[in-house]
């Protein structure tokens, strides 16, 4: 008994003394950016392979600054799905960063921060913008609608149903991509730990998570089943009419 007493006692010793180390000198130098958080994902296809550094707010650019005000720069944000992200090129050869790359060749002290996310709509642009903004407080916004997705995802939504995601007081709204909430045993350990020693997670997520990800396969399926939801019409639109016509088609462009 007397053993297991002194085991408790040292567990919260130690315990103690973690949280104060978290919450002075870990937590200067987090906030000092001296301890980035950061997920490196590889994505392989056979199309294409490229990494990406995602930052602690979930997007793909370097860490965001605490503070926006007397910067001496020209800060841009831009909002966009896959296409601002950089789906399938390198960080540099992102229209972002080449943007950025560019306004300095000019002559400007510019940053660009890409909030783009792959699978994000204007639904999700709008949600982004109500929640970053405020924060990253640019000079100006460009948002990358593309005219065979964003548009099309648009003609379903009237500009009040816009207005009222943008407006909305309630920035805790989940986007379409945010993971269900779990109750998982493991999942309330790992939130419980997050809260205690917030700063040494960030530390540990210094550590490289490579992630390979199989997206034919992925595509396969969402074929399949854009194929299987697809009315009569379409799908002779989609077969042109039948194998020789597509074929012939096809080898046009």
């Amino acid at each position: 008994m007397k053993r297991l007493f002194l085991l408790l006692f040292s567990f919260v010793l130690t315990a103690i003394f973690f949280s104060i180390v978290d919450r002075t000198a870990l937590h200067t130098l987090a906030d000092r950016n001296e301890i980035p958080r950061f997920e490196r994902q590889t994505t392989t296809t056979p199309e294409f392979h490229y990494t990406a550094d995602i930052n602690s707010a979930g997007y793909r650019s370097e860490e965001f600054s605490a503070d926006a005000s007397d910067r001496g720069e020209l800060r841009i944000v831009t909002l966009g799905d896959s296409f601002t992200y950089g789906w399938g090129v390198e960080e540099t050869n992102s229209w972002p960063r080449i943007l950025e790359s560019i306004l300095r060749q000019e002559g400007f002290r510019a940053r660009v921060l890409n909030l783009g996310k792959p699978g994000d709509t204007p639904h999700s642009y709008a949600r982004t913008a109500f929640r970053m903004l405020p924060k990253l407080k640019p000079d100006l916004v460009i948002a990358a609608i593309l005219q065979g997705d964003d548009i099309a995802q648009l003609n379903k939504t009237t500009v009040s149903d816009l207005q009222a995601i943008s407006h909305s007081q309630n920035t805790t709204v989940p986007t379409p991509t945010d993971p269900a909430p779990s109750s998982a045993p493991k999942t309330l350990a790992k939130n419980i730990f997050k809260w205690l020693y917030p700063n040494l997670v960030r530390l540990r997520d210094l550590r490289s998570r490579t992630q390979i990800t199989a997206i034919s396969s992925i595509w396969k399926d969402q074929v399949h089943n854009l194929l299987a939801a697809a009315t009569a019409e379409e799908r002779e639109r989609y077969n042109c009419g039948g194998p020789g016509k597509r074929s012939q088609q096809d080898s046009y462009g």
